[in-house]
Order: C-alpha cells, then sequence, then structure tokens
C-alpha cells in the first residue's frame, strides 16, 4: 500500500528510542492449499494476487478479504509464462511472456477485460503500482532502464520515462509522485530516486555493498543492504535523510524485501518473515518454523507471504495487531485562541497509523451538546460550523476511533467574541440656515469598539426611529465602515423635525458583521 505516513520525526524517535522487544503476530491464515506452487504475492486494499502454477503453468490468482474463498479466483490463464503480479485493490497487473519477450498486461477485477500495458520491443515487466500510475522495467532502449504508465484512461494509456541511464535499473516501486528503482550507475547496486513529472534524479541509499530490493510509503523508504555475506534493513525518512538500522546479520534473502506500508515494515529473515511496528516499537514474528516463508508484502494491517507445504509453496496472511489510536490534529479553532468569531468552522483533522480511522466512530461536541450529526464527518477530519455561539469561553471535545476499536480523544477551549459596541451623541447642530429654515437636523454620533479582539466590519446605522413626529432622512443604511479594535468611528444623522418641536429621542439601529461574517444587529433587528 502507498499512503502517505504518519510524521515522520516520531518514527524516526521512536526507532531511536523504543526497547524493542520481539513479538509473535496472531494465527497466520491460509491462502490457498492448491497443488503445485503459488508465490510472489501483492496484497493493496481487499485485493491479493499471486502466480499460480496448479494448471502445469504459471498462471495470475487473485483472491478477495471481502469474499474470501480458499484458493482464490482466476485473474489470467493462458499457456505462456504469466508472472510477477501486483496490484492496486482495483487492478492486476503481471508480465507475460510472449514469444519470447515479457509483455505488461493489467485487469480491473474481478471481471474486466485483459488490457496491453506495455509492449515491445523487448521485455517490460517488474511492475509496482500506487493507485493509476504503474511503474515498469523495459529493455527497449537496449538497456534496463525505468518507465512509467498512467492507466487513469484504459483504452488510451500514457507512458513516461522515468530513468534511461545507461546503467542497468532495476526493481522500481512507486508512493505517490515519488519512484525509487536499484541503479548501477555506481559500480555497485544504490537505491535512487525520481519525484516524477519533473524531478530530477538522485542518489537516496548508498554505501558499501549493494543497496537493494527498496520501497516507499510517502516519505519513508527501507531497504536491504548486503555486505560480508549477509544482509541488513534499513529506513529512512527523504526528508530527514537519516538512515536508521532496523536489523543486521541476517542471511542474504533471494526475495525482494523489505517492504513497508504506513507504520508497518516487513522482511525476510532467514526462512520466516519479520517486521516492525513503527509506532509502538515492537518487532515481530509473523511467520517461522522449519518451513520456508519468502517474498512478503504489506497493506496497513494485512501481510501475505509465500510458504513451502506438502503440495509445494502455498499463499499465507495475517493481520498484525493495530496497537495504537488515530492521531487526532489540525484542530481550528486553535487550543486557547482568543477573539474568536462568533459563528466559527470547528473542525480537526485526523489519521490512523494502519487500519483507518472509522468514520462511524467520530463524535464532536460543543459546550457538552453532541454536533455530530449536524458536522461534516470522514474517514480524515471533521467539521462544523457553529452559528451564533455568543461571547466567552467554549469547549470542544472529540472522539475517534480506527477500525480496529483503538480510541483517541481530544479536549481544546476557545475564547469567543464580537465587537462590543457603545453609541454616544457628540453634537446636534442646524448646519445652515437653509437647514434651520427646512428643519433639518444634523446629529453627530461616535460609536466606540470596546472589544480588544473582534472588529466590527462594515457597519451601517440602517434606522432611526424617533418621536415626536422626527424623521430620519438621511438614506439607510448610512454606511460608518469598519470599527477597529478599542476605537471608534463618527457618523452624521440628519432627521426633519417638525415646527415647535423642542426634544425628541431617536432609536439608533446599527448592522455589522464579525471576522466570520456573522451579521449583527444592534441592539437588535430593525422593528
Amino acid at each position: 500500500m502507498r499512503r502517505n505516513s504518519f510524521i515522520a520525526g516520531i518514527i524516526l524517535a521512536l526507532l531511536l528510542s523504543a526497547a524493542l522487544v520481539a513479538v509473535a503476530s496472531a494465527a497466520p491464515t491460509q491462502i490457498t492449499d492448491a497443488p503445485a506452487n503459488q508465490g510472489r504475492p501483492d496484497v493493496q486494499g481487499d485485493i491479493i494476487v499471486w502466480k499460480d502454477f496448479r494448471s502445469g503453468n504459471w498462471d495470475i490468482y487473485g483472491y478477495d478479504l471481502s469474499a474470501p474463498v480458499l484458493n482464490g479466483f482466476v485473474v489470467s490463464a493462458s499457456v505462456t509464462y504469466e508472472n510477477v503480479p501486483a496490484t492496486n485493490g482495483t487492478h492486476a497487473f503481471w508480465q507475460n511472456l510472449i514469444g519470447g519477450t515479457n509483455d505488461l498486461f493489467m485487469r480491473e477485477l474481478p471481471g474486466g477485460l485483459i488490457k496491453t500495458v506495455a509492449s515491445g520491443p523487448g521485455h517490460q515487466g517488474l511492475p509496482a503500482t500506487d493507485g493509476n500510475l504503474v511503474v515498469y522495467v523495459s529493455d527497449a532502449l537496449g538497456n534496463n532502464d525505468i518507465f512509467m504508465a498512467d492507466i487513469t484512461d484504459p483504452d488510451n494509456i500514457v507512458t513516461t520515462p522515468v530513468c534511461t541511464n545507461a546503467a542497468r535499473q532495476w526493481q522500481p516501486r512507486i508512493s505517490g509522485s515519488a519512484v525509487i528503482w536499484e541503479d548501477s550507475r555506481g559500480g555497485d547496486v544504490d537505491i535512487w530516486m525520481r519525484e516524477m513529472p519533473g524531478g530530477s534524479e538522485q542518489p537516496v541509499a548508498t554505501g558499501s555493498g549493494n543497496q537493494k530490493v527498496a520501497d516507499i510509503d510517502g516519505r519513508n523508504i527501507v531497504w536491504q543492504s548486503d555486505s560480508g555475506g549477509q544482509h541488513s534493513v534499513w529506513m529512512k525518512n527523504l526528508d530527514d535523510n537519516v538512515p536508521v538500522l532496523l536489523a543486521s546479520g541476517m542471511p542474504l534473502a533471494n526475495s525482494p524485501s523489505p517492504r513497508i506500508s504506513q507504520d508497518l515494515i516487513v522482511w525476510q529473515s532467514g526462512t520466516d518473515i519479520h517486521g516492525r511496528d513503527l509506532t509502538s516499537g515492537q518487532d515481530l514474528v509473523i511467520a517461522s518454523g522449519s518451513q520456508i516463508q519468502a517474498y512478503p508484502a504489506v497493506d496497513r494491517e494485512i501481510v501475505v507471504w509465500e510458504e513451502v507445504g506438502a503440495n509445494g509453496y502455498d499463499i499465507w496472511m495475517d493481520r498484525i495487531a493495530d496497537v495504537t489510536p488515530p492521531e487526532i490534529g489540525s484542530i481550528e479553532p486553535a487550543e486557547g485562541a482568543e477573539g474568536v468569531c462568533l459563528s466559527p468552522v470547528i473542525s480537526a483533522g485526523y489519521a490512523d497509523n494502519r487500519s483507518g480511522v472509522d468514520a462511524g466512530s467520530v463524535t464532536l461536541s460543543l459546550d457538552g451538546q453532541d454536533v455530530t450529526g449536524a458536522a461534516s464527518v470522514s474517514g480524515s477530519s471533521v467539521s462544523y460550523d457553529a452559528t451564533a455561539i455568543g461571547p466567552g469561553p467554549h469547549t470542544v471535545s472529540l472522539s475517534a476511533s480506527d477500525q480496529a476499536g483503538n480510541t483517541a480523544t481530544r479536549d481544546w477551549s476557545f475564547t469567543a467574541a464580537g465587537p462590543v459596541l457603545r453609541l454616544f451623541l457628540t453634537s446636534s447642530y442646524w448646519p445652515s440656515m437653509q437647514a434651520f429654515d427646512d428643519r433639518i437636523l444634523s446629529v453627530d454620533y461616535s460609536i466606540a469598539n470596546d472589544s480588544a479582539h473582534a472588529e466590527a466590519l462594515g457597519a451601517s446605522i440602517v434606522g432611526a426611529p424617533s418621536t415626536s413626529g422626527v424623521v430620519m432622512t438621511s438614506t439607510p443604511p448610512v454606511p460608518v465602515g469598519t470599527i477597529g479594535v478599542l476605537s471608534a468611528s463618527g457618523v452624521t444623522i440628519e432627521y426633519s423635525v417638525p415646527s415647535g418641536v423642542q426634544g425628541f429621542r431617536s432609536s439608533i439601529y446599527l448592522e455589522t458583521q464579525d471576522s466570520c461574517g456573522t451579521m449583527l444587529y444592534l441592539p437588535g433587528p430593525l422593528p
């Protein structure tokens, strides 16, 4: 699986500081018991694929975890040599030896048409995939190069060269736009990388001996290093660029391992399958015994491998327990924020290290009231448009569980504030003899904002009902403009005052907005 991993700094801190203890995984499940050999499995989402010799030649089979049937279903069967399957969870990909050269094929599962991804001249093979992108090895230009195919339109597949250096390239892997591969341009084998489409080629794992069979998920890469007849397993985050040793002193493995998915790394150690849970810091013994276990692949909590049995190699799987709750972050408003507007968007993001957040488990409360039903909830975030919450302190409580039932909660608080306005009459006057004759009185008002946090945006006078037959002659709305924090703005209102009136009372109605666009009416809506 190729999804972005959780924060790299957390990963490295756990790897460097945790006291690691080998822990056995749960009971494995046998996927096949068919005659002859099954091997080279891959997994993503609910789909497992492998190559299968039960018919007397190598075919491609699949297995659906959501509707499991022992020995699976046929993906592609022919008299040719079909090999090295891969899956993105919706399609299977494989190389097929036809007429002396390998071509690359795919099929949408379960019953789509078989389509050509890449064909000659030369060989096309060793596919790896993430979403609608497939990377593979091609010798069409005379040596082993890395290419990428975009299958978004399966009837118009676009291929792009990734690396065509004159040296040998091998074993490509992809996560998002990042492609890594084995490269021999330095003499020994190293791991190189390119961000597609416009990035430059660069080495990402070098050193004495060979660096090979790498894998990538998000910004984390893992690889196997051989030296002195033994191999070790390493990882690093591409942003920190600090190699971290995971395991060493093991016999050289023939299978392409290690593999990584989110916080779970698996590899072949001798004839066993081992792993590392980066979040808990645990070392895992996934499959062991007198028989041979090889070619591990991993997606989230699912690990698959081939294991020798009475009928040859069979495909096995295990679910590695997710023991850590989701991470909740990216909260809005921020913890302890002051001056938050009166109709804020309350939101949070969350992510799980492996099994994923169960959107149905998410609950959001504001000031002790459950608002989940009015919120927008997904497997990665929650958002609630609060309305007219009123000034003062408010509390938010969020709970989210992953698919394994591990629950995370987070409580935080903020303080909301709107503009606090006061009205002062500063002067009243006849601005001219003509105004006196026409009985048009001018009154100057000052509107002060006593809030230290919230501006009054776009304020205007919308009405001024008065006593004694006095009528506001200024055409509403009379703009006041934005009144900043701890500041004041002035406005002049003209009134028609009947002859003989010596005094009157006027009620000023003002409309304004806070920074959220919340309409505020002072002292209330105009009657």
